[in-house]
């Protein structure tokens, strides 16, 4: 086993083992801290070095402001915890996968790791019964939660929007090259992760997935433009015949109450508020529901039920400030322009299937449904728990332009 190898299983339990109880998340970054100085003695090298590497040296760099700009800096140290083992895990990830059969095992791991949230889906997801009334409230009285920490349905299809394009990718792209027990464990794990993403009922999820499986269907085909011209103009048809009140149906959270657009404005302009007062510090990690109950009180809704901003830019704007918004959207965007860069670099030599170019469109398409479901949510960012997992994800795009440079 190589060292990299070593590394990245060390830190992906300790990152494992934070995401089941946040309690230890002191004792994980000490960990991941021991680790790396032990990884830097050996190899004589902090980090690989990745495009990304000034964005998150800013955020990095942000980190110790927040804290002191923080109102509750307890509160807000396992936010930035959180955040420091998302980047530890992005540069294992980059370090480790540095062959085809690394990057092919990646893949596996994602669709393990999907079919893994599917199992806990029926007894551990807290399922929103009054919203997309297509699915008959009915269905969910023989779903009973039985988890002591129950999981938000926006959670669940969050990170089943950026598990689900590599593979569906590695399917579209290189069905040919997997074999049987690969095609068998993807196309389950597809079919089941789009089914419980439906049940969550997560417009963000619905339309980052069906923007992602769009995204894949015009890079797979030359002209599979057409094909999606021909479904969203079916799609329109059937809208219409149904009635357009389908789409205008509010916008509806029935945990924390975002029962209306309305609704939903009046959070975001509670982020916008304190967007205004605090511009270059940010409120502090993890703050948006105590300071929003505090200085800017919601008339719809009662202290406590508004945790989040609901968009994810907003979200880390309130959190870190104006920098540390540009200094993520800096490393969301070059991700993104490497899994582009990564499919481009197959397809400009006429290759059409393959693992690298396979992961180029399948991790792009992953960026694209994280960005559009940021709009209406913020489950990828800070005080959610498996927020480290979409650092992981980045460092395997990392690692899969390492293949195809």
């Amino acid at each position: 086993m190589r060292a990299s190898d070593l590394k990245l299983l060390l830190i992906g339990g300790l990152v494992a083992a934070s995401i089941v109880t946040e309690r230890i998340l002191p004792l994980v970054v000490l960990g991941i801290f021991l680790i790396w100085a032990a990884s830097a003695l050996f190899t004589r090298r902090l980090v690989v070095r990745t495009p990304a590497d000034v964005g998150i040296l800013a955020l990095v760099l942000l980190l110790p402001l927040n804290a002191w700009a923080s109102a509750l800096p307890d509160k807000s140290l396992l936010q930035i915890y959180r955040l420091l083992t998302g980047i530890a895990l992005f540069y294992a990830v980059a370090e480790a996968i540095v062959d085809i059969k690394r990057a092919r095992l990646a893949v596996t791991g994602l669709a393990l790791g999907g079919l893994f949230l599917v199992g806990l889906a029926p007894f551990g997801v807290e399922w929103a019964r009054d919203k997309l009334t297509f699915i008959p409230s009915g269905f969910f009285e023989s779903l009973s939660l039985r988890l002591f920490d129950a999981i938000h349905p926006n959670v669940m299809a969050g990170y089943l929007l950026i598990f689900l394009p590599p593979v569906l990718a590695a399917v579209l792209f290189n069905w040919r090259g997997l074999q049987r027990i690969e095609r068998l464990l993807y196309a389950l794990a597809i079919a089941l992760m789009l089914l419980v993403m439906v049940l969550t009922k997560t417009r963000g999820a619905l339309l980052g997935f069906v923007i992602a499986a769009a995204l894949l269907v015009i890079l797979r085909w030359r002209r599979g433009w057409l094909a999606i011209l021909l479904l969203g103009s079916l799609g329109a048809a059937i809208v219409f015949a149904v009635g357009p009140d389908i789409l205008l149906d509010p916008l509806i959270s029935a945990e924390y109450g975002v029962s209306t657009l309305e609704g939903r404005m009046e959070i975001w302009s509670r982020g916008l508020y304190m967007l205004r007062d605090f511009p270059l510090t940010g409120i502090g990690m993890g703050l948006f529901g105590d300071l929003a109950d505090t200085l800017y009180p919601f008339f719809q809704y009662e202290p406590g039920s508004v945790p989040h901003a609901h968009n994810l830019y907003l979200q880390i704007a309130v959190d870190l400030g104006f920098p540390g918004l540009i200094a993520w959207l800096a490393v969301f965007f070059s991700i993104a322009a490497l899994t582009w860069r990564t499919y481009r670099k197959e397809t400009l030599v006429g290759h059409r299937q393959g693992w690298v170019i396979a992961l180029g469109a399948g991790l792009l398409a992953s960026q694209a449904a994280l960005f559009v479901q940021g709009l209406l949510d913020a489950v990828t960012w800070g005080m959610v728990r498996p927020a480290p997992l979409v650092w992981g994800l980045w460092g395997l795009a990392v690692a899969c332009w390492n293949l195809a440079e």
